[in-house]
């Protein structure tokens, strides 16, 4: 009930594949917070490594979300 009330840009960033944390979590908290943006990572890492395409695709999403 609280994630209605976030009334600031937020982006949320999901790994497809999450080892920590099930992606329909990800979609959840999206769903939940008003006009919020979801990116999804192809990795099964809960956080991208530099060696992976999610890295680059994990910045980009990011640049692309402040610019705005």
């Amino acid at each position: 009930p609280l994630l209605e009330r976030i009334k600031v840009p937020t982006l949320v960033i999901h790994a497809r594949n999450d080892g920590v944390q099930p992606f329909e979590e990800g979609r959840k908290v999206s769903a939940g917070i008003p006009h919020s943006q979801f990116l999804m990572l192809d990795s099964a890492n809960h956080i991208p490594l530099q060696n992976e395409s999610a890295w680059d695709a994990f910045f980009e999403g990011l640049r692309n979300f402040v610019r705005n």
